[in-house]
């Protein structure tokens, strides 16, 4: 008698593939500031002015208040610190809160949480998913130390590929929000679109541009090929 025939047990079937969650976004720009903390001031030396009840701290210049720190060549205070007027090398950096600015000049108020910067500025913050955004130009300002700030003057605005040129960029609600205003070039990759303003989403994964709008925008494969021009050959039998 011919043997039973045994069907293989078929494979079970794989799990459909999920995809993962977006991650809810992050605004370590809008981390309160304990106001019960001192400002610190530390330099290798300083004079008082008594005509203009005015100190000036000079040579290593260390300003301290909760987890900011702003380091300059000199610093003039009439209040010990909490108001002043900081130059030469400035720099404002807050690891916690994920916010550094660089410039000439720094006029701040209110313990570091607000401030003006002239000569050249350089500022880096974060969106709402954790990826740096570097803003430069000639001048600018932040208020409660990023949850919103704003350059003006050949701005340039870099995140990851995106790189936007403008007159203006506004910051609001810590990161969540970026405008560019007048005279916007964006560029990513090959593509290129000119517009009167653009703005980066909350999502952080799109930029809406208005007014005026002029764009070029290059194929996947022709940016390929023109990338790798070796593979762009004819076979002859």
């Amino acid at each position: 008698h011919p043997l039973p025939v045994q069907q293989a047990a078929l494979p079970a079937a794989s799990p459909t593939p999920q995809p993962s969650a977006t991650p809810a976004p992050q605004f370590p720009q809008s981390r309160p500031i304990d106001q019960k903390l001192p400002v610190k001031v530390r330099s290798a030396r300083l004079r008082y002015e008594q005509s203009r009840k005015l100190t000036v701290f000079y040579g290593g210049v260390t300003v301290t208040h909760d987890t900011s720190t702003l380091l300059a060549r000199e610093l003039r205070s009439a209040d010990q610190g909490a108001n002043a007027e900081a130059s030469g090398g400035v720099l404002v950096r807050d690891a916690q809160r994920q916010f550094t600015a660089e410039a000439g000049r720094l006029r701040y108020g209110n313990a570091l949480q607000e401030g003006i910067l002239d000569d050249g500025v350089h500022m880096v913050t974060v969106g709402p998913y954790g990826r740096p955004v570097t803003i430069t130009g000639q001048s600018g300002g932040y208020q409660g130390l990023s949850r919103s700030a704003w350059v003006d003057g050949s701005v340039w605005v870099h995140r990851d590929g995106l790189s936007v040129s403008a007159q203006r960029a506004e910051i609001e609600d810590g990161g969540a929000e970026l405008r560019l205003l007048r005279q916007v070039d964006v560029r990513l990759d090959s593509n290129h679109a000119q517009a009167d303003a653009a703005e980066l989403r909350r999502d952080g994964q799109s930029l809406e541009l208005s007014g005026s709008v002029r764009a070029r925008f290059v194929p996947a494969a022709l940016k390929q090929a023109a990338a790798q021009p070796w593979r762009n050959h004819c076979t002859t039998k």
